[in-house]
């Protein structure tokens, strides 16, 4: 542990300290994260039927296997209705989308 120094000489000795405790190796297990993988799992894509755009999103397969939600279009923003199923671990998802 790294002390007051005594008096304005011990700054040396407390940088010396603080290097040492730096440099030692930590008791904590050291395992660095692997950055998440983006599978097809992860995300969609669907034309809006408005506007024809192609448009990219995140998918949830906790939300159960068969999904149905209604959400602005990010390009024209006219609701539709976006479908997702999830049909095997092996498959992507299928995403589609009809107006609302």
């Amino acid at each position: 542990m790294i002390g007051m120094p005594a008096n304005e000489g011990d700054d040396a000795a407390i940088a010396k300290q603080i290097l040492e405790a730096l440099s030692a190796p930590s008791d904590a297990p050291h395992s660095p994260r692997k950055p998440k993988r983006r599978t097809e799992r992860d995300e969609g894509v669907y034309t809006c039927p408005s506007c024809g755009e192609s448009i990219v999103v995140p998918l949830d397969p906790t939300a159960g296997d068969e999904q149905r939600y209604v959400e602005d279009c990010p390009v024209c923003c006219n609701p539709i209705v976006i479908h997702v199923e999830f049909v095997g671990d092996d498959e992507p998802a299928r995403v589609w989308a009809e107006a609302e």
